[in-house]
């Protein structure tokens, strides 16, 4: 146990045996949770900051920040110090929070946002036609535009909604159209399809291990290998090996040769740790409900 698991789990009987006072002493409690919020305080300004801090004001930030902590406190009675650190337990509640304000704020994109975006769309398109990936550098240097704004019209273009007539030109919605649900509903089947053909039975296992859908991240190797009763390096290999067997697949390679790698901020390049980008870009979709009943029908 942490040292912040052993303070949630004394503060938190000391809140139970409260609460079970008549009458009950709601100033002493507002304290201890007050006290409880403040042990987490900074981990919390440092998940905003990391998700918004390059884009966004610090009067927004602070606004997240209040919304952030009123998750917390909700779910604070239902936090169990005996199975997971506070951390790793209320992440998932901040960031779905700070996606929710993301989200709410930046619905309609500004007419300043718009033609940086075109801007930013030139450059791309121009690229493209040259069989090149422009890096965040080039589309700078050739928009005239800074890497920060960059970053924040690409932020806000993909989460973007609705736009006026004068500000038209291609968005992105974080609503799928018809056409690009079906699209990936296709890609999810022949990638399940790809799973079955192309890997064996050990390869699925440790693949989907690694993925980790049930988690909030890639489970890490020396866990798979423990649970495995494998060689770490051994697991790596098979991994790694599985992976890049199955980027060379034509009809996997085809459904997803045209994605659109502009909607992220950072644009993925091939270079010595190709197999972990990839297995990144294979995580997106094997941790989809969907996928992972296909996968584990095909095991």
């Amino acid at each position: 146990m942490t040292k912040e698991q052993a303070i949630f789990y004394v503060s938190l009987k000391k809140i139970e045996a409260l609460e079970k006072q008549e009458p009950k002493d709601q100033k002493q409690i507002d304290q201890y949770k007050t006290y409880l919020w403040e042990v987490i305080y900074k981990f919390a300004k440092s998940e905003i900051n990391s998700l918004m801090g390059e884009f966004t004001s610090k009067e927004e930030r602070e606004d997240v920040l209040q919304s952030v902590a009123l998750i917390f406190f909700e779910k604070l009675p239902y936090y169990n110090p005996l199975q997971t650190t506070p951390t790793t337990y209320f992440v998932r509640f901040f960031k779905q929070e700070i996606s929710k304000h993301i989200r709410s704020y930046h619905k309609r994109l500004t007419q300043y946002d718009a033609t940086n975006a075109r801007k930013i769309s030139n450059v791309v398109t121009e690229y493209e036609k040259k069989g090149i990936r422009p890096t965040l550098d080039v589309i700078a240097r050739k928009s005239g535009l800074s890497q920060k704004v960059i970053k924040s019209t690409l932020l806000y273009s993909s989460n973007s909604q609705i736009a006026s007539v004068e500000e038209s030109y291609t968005l992105s919605s974080d609503i799928p159209t018809p056409e690009q649900f079906l699209t990936k509903c296709e890609q999810q089947r022949i990638l399940a399809e790809t799973l079955k053909n192309n890997t064996t039975q050990l390869e699925r296992k440790l693949l989907m291990m690694r993925v980790n859908p049930d988690g909030s991240k890639l489970m890490p190797y020396d866990k798979i290998a423990e649970e495995m009763n494998m060689p770490i390096r051994e697991v790596k290999q098979i991994i790694n090996r599985t992976i890049c067997r199955m980027n060379q697949d034509r009809k996997l390679r085809s459904a997803f040769g045209h994605e659109n790698i502009y909607q992220k901020v950072t644009p993925v390049f091939m270079q010595d740790n190709a197999a972990q980008v990839m297995e990144n870009q294979l995580a997106q979709f094997l941790s989809c409900t969907a996928i992972k009943e296909l996968t584990e029908n095909v095991s």
